[in-house]
């Protein structure tokens, strides 16, 4: 019970962190930091559409949380712990591709500055750990983990449709398309096997 307690806690921390966030950046952009932009905007980048993915998945979890510890609910549905499980890898994403690709590209300390130091780093971490540790709602089939991948595969679709359409200037803010679309296609197959790697990693204490 004192763990559902806790989890309960971290995950509307994980809520107020993901949007506070979102609205720092959306309402004034932080000048040290990079892949920002003003209002809906800021929804073109990856790690803004996973973190609020994630902070949508912490509230609802949460409120279903709620009704339990209450006793008006018996346990969580399928439907939310999925949707916790797909939002956790998102992020996780996010932090992965930071650690490898976007900081030692465009600096360490410019990753994780202003907003981009909450999403990059502290809502992934957070969310890895409470999912790890304190949640406990079954065990993950194996063919689910390719569910934990989909949007990704979403985000892929329109990143690269987008540089078709409009052409590379201005519309490959990540840099994946350097070297040509080829190249950009490389790249969103190698995040993609990451995002699967991390689903497979995080049903692992769920067995």
């Amino acid at each position: 019970m004192a763990s559902r307690k806790i989890s309960l806690a971290v995950n509307l921390l994980i809520f107020v962190l993901a949007f506070g966030a979102w609205l720092t950046m959306a309402i004034r952009v932080d000048e040290k930091g990079v892949l920002t932009a003003r209002g809906l905007r800021s929804l073109r980048y990856f790690t803004t559409l996973s973190n609020l993915l994630e902070g949508v998945a912490a509230l609802i979890y949460a409120i279903w949380l709620a009704r339990v510890l209450r006793g008006s609910a018996v346990a969580i549905p399928g439907g939310v712990a999925r949707l916790k499980y797909v939002a956790t890898a998102a992020v996780g994403l996010t932090f992965m591709t930071v650690l490898c690709f976007l900081g030692p590209t465009s600096g360490f300390d410019r990753m994780y500055t202003g907003a981009n130091f909450w999403m990059h780093l502290v809502i992934p971490l957070l969310a890895a750990l409470e999912f790890c540790l304190l949640d406990r709602d079954g065990a993950i089939p194996f063919r689910e983990t390719f569910l934990a991948t989909v949007p990704m595969l979403l985000y892929a679709v329109y990143y690269i449709c987008n540089l078709a359409k409009n052409g590379m200037e201005g519309n490959d803010w990540y840099g994946f398309a350097h070297g040509g679309m080829p190249m950009a296609v490389l790249r969103f197959f190698i995040l993609y096997l990451t995002n699967w790697l991390l689903a497979v990693l995080l049903r692992l204490p769920t067995r």
